[in-house]
């Protein structure tokens, strides 16, 4: 039996591959306006950066449901914050917001350097929290405004690939 890191089973990681994949198809297809998609994932990515965790996709489904946007699109942004992706978002934020704050990089203490302790290397880590609140903010709107442009361009793509279907098949009716 082949794994996957040691835990998942490849086909079941194949078969959660292809679930991802037809639900991004399906929201791109459905997807009538491409910018109230590309809006609808914006929002979804932005949430999904922040630290909300699950609320992020609560929110996003009740805050698109509300503004009348598509919530299959929010819902598939939210993911864009996983546990893959979080350490990285986390220390691009840090960095940003240091930088922006302080114009220094952030300097990431060791217990053994602050007296040995993990409550005092606890409190340093806490002292970057304005700064860490200012990059996450940013970093989440800039991939939010990726993530808009991405699906905006994604769905008008699909439409015009659609109506190129749609040109042959009456096309080749009138023959």
């Amino acid at each position: 039996m082949s794994t996957l890191f040691g835990m998942i089973d490849r086909s079941h990681f194949r078969s959660l591959l292809r679930l991802v994949r037809f639900h991004w198809l399906l929201s791109v297809h459905r997807a009538r306006d491409p910018h109230a998609a590309g809006l609808s994932f914006g929002f979804g990515v932005f949430l999904g950066f922040l630290p909300m965790g699950a609320l992020a996709t609560v929110a996003a489904l009740l805050v698109t449901r509300k503004a009348g946007l598509p919530s299959p699109p929010a819902i598939a942004g939210t993911f864009a914050g996983n546990w893959i992706t979080t350490p990285f978002i986390y220390a691009a934020s840090l960095w940003t917001g240091s930088v922006l704050t302080t114009g220094k990089m952030p300097e990431m203490p060791h217990a053994q350097a602050v007296g040995g302790h993990w409550y005092d290397s606890f409190l340093s880590i806490l002292s970057y929290g304005p700064s860490f609140l200012l990059g996450i903010l940013l970093v989440s709107l800039a991939a939010g405004v990726v993530g808009y442009f991405v699906i905006r361009s994604a769905v008008k793509q699909v439409r015009a690939i659609r109506h190129r279907l749609y040109a042959r098949r009456i096309e080749s009716m009138g023959r």
